[in-house]
């Protein structure tokens, strides 16, 4: 690669963060005039897969809170960022954030940008909030830039002291990559739902709420199983589907996992790569989730033309717009839900109103051509010193 490319070093823990939001994202960047680095936990497809145009190395990751693991990271990391010069490191996740900011703070690398996809501690109480609240602090001020990825999470950063605005800013209206709007294309969709129905053993007309994620409590999966369980109860031709993986420190009851299993109208799939052709099968996706950063499946969703159903919360509120392509709820609360999930059930010119909203929005603020270019001016001023600010708040 040509010697005078700035070179950027983005590390994330695990190689799925890559792969789900970054590498087409990179490759762009990568053509458009930096020499790009990725560095994770080591990933065999991802190294037998990684784009030509950019560099994979590999740093033992956990995401465990294991201090001996925490401090290889941070050691190892700092011998190749010596070795290598980088002109920005870019961060994300907590793990990696973590280590990142206190390796290139060490090695000095000069411009340290922090991409804040959620804050670990919303929703969280006592000690555990406390101690995750100082590790957002630590990584905040060891970085010279933030971006966070929604503008609720911009304010409530501020809000709770853990930056001043001078220093963050926020890509175009947020999220962390746009919408491929190739991939989740509207006019698919009809062709997808049918198909994707016989697949699963669903008619037409069976109403379909649809989730999509990591089972675990911070997803509301609680909530959702306990609210689905309600809406059934009163309405048998409702069904559930369940799109996304496990994860092993999901911290949910015994028996959620059990309904989940053995519910009849419930229908988990595990993680899918062609996840659209799911969205399109759904009447509606329910989101309750706890915390997020921006909330990219409400986005996924409402580009198919789905209505979503999300938590009130920073970075979801600004993935939908209340009462026009879709409805907010009250976080970690069940009777809402139902009252969310029976209104929308009942009504389907306002579906189809919500639907039809849904795929403006999405078109008109996080298209993904878009949003890279928006990505690229971003990086391009932070590399040379230029003030960057946010961009046009939605709401």
């Amino acid at each position: 690669m040509s010697a005078t490319k700035q070179r950027i070093c983005v590390v994330a823990t695990k190689a799925i963060t890559i792969r789900t939001f970054l590498l087409d994202q990179l490759v762009f960047l990568s053509k458009n005039g930096f020499d790009i680095t990725i560095i994770c936990d080591y990933d065999q497809d991802l190294s037998a897969t990684c784009p030509k145009e950019l560099n994979y190395l590999t740093v033992p990751m956990e995401r465990s809170t294991s201090v001996f693991s925490t401090v290889l990271g941070i050691y190892l990391l700092f011998k190749i960022l010596r070795k290598n010069r980088f002109d920005m490191m870019q961060y994300c996740t907590p793990k990696a954030a973590f280590v990142s900011s206190l390796a290139s703070w060490l090695a000095g690398v000069p411009v340290r940008l922090y991409c804040q996809w959620g804050i670990r501690y919303v929703g969280m109480t006592g000690l555990p909030r406390n101690v995750l609240k100082l590790v957002e602090k630590i990584i905040c001020r060891l970085s010279t830039h933030i971006s966070p990825d929604s503008y609720g999470n911009l304010d409530f950063s501020m809000s709770e002291g853990i930056y001043e605005k001078n220093k963050a800013s926020v890509v175009h209206f947020g999220s962390a990559n746009g919408v491929d709007l190739n991939r989740f294309d509207f006019y698919k969709r009809s062709g997808w739902r049918a198909e994707t129905r016989m697949e699963l053993g669903l008619s037409e007309t069976d109403f379909v709420f649809g989730w999509v994620g990591r089972v675990t409590r911070d997803k509301g999966v609680s909530e959702l199983i306990g609210a689905f369980r309600e809406v059934v109860g009163i309405d048998s031709n409702s069904h559930l589907l369940m799109v996304g993986g496990t994860d092993e420190n999901h911290g949910l009851p015994n028996e959620v996992i059990s309904r989940i299993s053995l519910h009849p109208n419930i229908h988990y799939i595990g993680p899918k790569k062609t996840v659209e052709k799911y969205y399109a099968a759904m009447d509606i996706l329910v989101a309750p989730s706890y915390r997020e950063g921006f909330g990219v499946v409400a986005l996924e969703a409402q580009a198919l033309g789905v209505p979503v159903i999300t938590t009130d919360i920073p970075g979801p509120r600004e993935a939908v717009v209340d009462g026009k392509t879709g409805l907010l709820v009250p976080v970690a609360q069940i009777s809402p839900l139902v009252t969310a999930m029976l209104r929308l059930k009942n009504d389907t010119a306002l579906i189809k109103l919500m639907g039809e909203e849904g795929i403006k929005y999405v078109q008109s603020h996080f298209e993904q051509g878009v949003f890279w270019f928006k990505v690229l001016e971003h990086r391009k001023n932070l590399l040379h010193g230029r003030h960057t600010v946010s961009g046009q708040s939605i709401k």
